[in-house]
């Protein structure tokens, strides 16, 4: 896994030798090496101000790491299994992290950790909004859900049979979540704040002809980017 800092200039890369890298993107010197995860380190995020980095392991654990020095601030505990993702808020007062025990769990400082149940099979990606009032996450089952924050409620966007999620992004107005599968298939959504319901906005985006490995968003929001396991990217 691998995550630009807010201002570009460093890349954190959490890898299968439990490690987790910082690189700098003008020269390509490694600047950190923080060691502290006992198995894969699955997902990393940089908090929003650039000072500090979450991973997250098939230890069943969260590291938070100051971004400057290395030093590891905090160990979260929680999740019985692999986690596959994690994420901060805009605000970066909280992380979200799906694992595959099928659960969520959003940390905040003030309330613990509650843990939100929803899902029935492991949860691989899970994301902020970006006003932080909404959670979309996605399970290998390819069921997507959304969820209320300020009341842990959530709806599945999705319910027939398809193909596994992999990764679930908002678009930077919030208004729309792209969500891309094992199947190859990109697709759009029209997510609604405060109301616990979505819609498609266009059937399943098909082109690719391997593993659509991620999927983003240009910043004026017109834009999708999609890269794949057939070695191109498709803008869409």
């Amino acid at each position: 896994s691998m995550a630009f800092s807010p201002n570009n200039r460093h890349l954190a890369f959490g890898s299968s030798d439990k490690i987790c890298r910082l690189w700098d993107t003008v020269n390509g010197e490694i600047l950190l090496v923080m060691e502290g995860h006992t198995h894969w380190v699955r997902s990393v995020a940089f908090a929003p101000c650039g000072k500090q980095i979450a991973s997250a392991s098939d230890d069943s654990t969260i590291r938070l790491w100051n971004s400057e020095t290395g030093e590891c601030l905090f160990v979260l505990s929680g999740h019985k299994d692999i986690i596959w993702s994690v994420a901060y808020s805009a605000d970066g007062w909280r992380l979200v992290s799906g694992s595959r025990d099928g659960t969520i769990r959003v940390w905040n400082p003030e309330i613990g950790a509650p843990k939100l149940s929803g899902h029935s099979n492991w949860v691989t990606t899970c994301t902020f909004s970006p006003d932080g009032l909404q959670i979309a996450s996605g399970d290998v089952d390819g069921i997507i859900r959304l969820w209320e924050v300020n009341t842990n409620r959530s709806s599945s966007l999705r319910q027939e049979l398809a193909a596994g999620v992999r990764t679930v992004t908002y678009s930077p107005d919030g208004l729309c979540i792209i969500t891309h599968h094992e199947d190859k298939a990109v697709q759009c959504w029209e997510s609604s704040t405060g109301a616990s319901k979505s819609i498609p906005l266009s059937s399943a985006r098909s082109g690719h002809t391997d593993w659509v490995h991620s999927v983003a968003y240009s910043p004026c929001g017109k834009w999708i980017l999609s890269g794949s396991g057939d070695k191109t990217a498709r803008l869409w």
